[in-house]
């Protein structure tokens, strides 16, 4: 006997003859339990923030925690050699500093972007940046890029899959420049 005809004859059921098993009848919800999807969203909350606490959005010393208190707006780590991940509040963006210079992968935000300016130069002094990346079009990976562009030179490519194009300059927004190149 086969591994498939074995699997099918246990999934079988007796009673009707069907060969869908009869748990598959009911759905999917009255088969987990509260707690079950009370502890799985903890978890996938926890997986989305990365570890430990998600830093707070407010900037420091606001009417929150006390800034000594408060975990860091932003955070780069090297995560393999050349590729650095930085983190602001809740966003990630990446860049990778190569011999011919630093790609910066989705600028986040106006004010992220300040800082992600200054940490590409810290990690990489010296480095041009020969292009900005978005990912996709959205204005939490995309938005900022002027000011990297600013800090690198105005003629910094941008370049982003060309099903990002159309929106991005539907936008018109100044913050948010569509690409260069797609």
């Amino acid at each position: 006997m086969e591994v498939v005809d074995m699997i099918r004859k246990r999934a079988s059921n007796p009673i009707s003859g069907t060969s869908i098993p009869l748990i598959s009848r009911i759905p999917l919800m009255a088969r987990i339990s509260p707690l079950s999807l009370v502890a799985l969203g903890a978890s996938l909350s926890w997986v989305a923030c990365g570890e430990g606490e998600a830093p707070s959005d407010e900037p420091a010393g606001g009417a929150g925690a006390a800034a000594a208190d408060a975990p860091p707006q932003f955070e780069t780590t090297e995560v393999a050699g050349g590729v650095y991940q930085f983190r602001w509040g809740g966003h990630n963006g990446l860049f990778v500093v190569t011999s011919e210079g630093g790609f910066a992968f989705d600028p986040i935000s106006v004010e992220a972007a300040a800082t992600y300016a200054e940490e590409i130069r810290r990690v990489a002094p010296g480095a041009e940046l020969a292009a900005i990346v978005y990912s996709h079009n959205h204005a939490d990976h995309a938005t900022g890029a002027e000011v990297l562009r600013e800090a690198f030179g105005a003629d910094v490519p941008i370049y982003a899959h060309r099903n990002a194009d159309a929106p991005l300059r539907e936008a018109a927004n100044p913050d948010l420049p569509p690409p260069t190149d797609t």
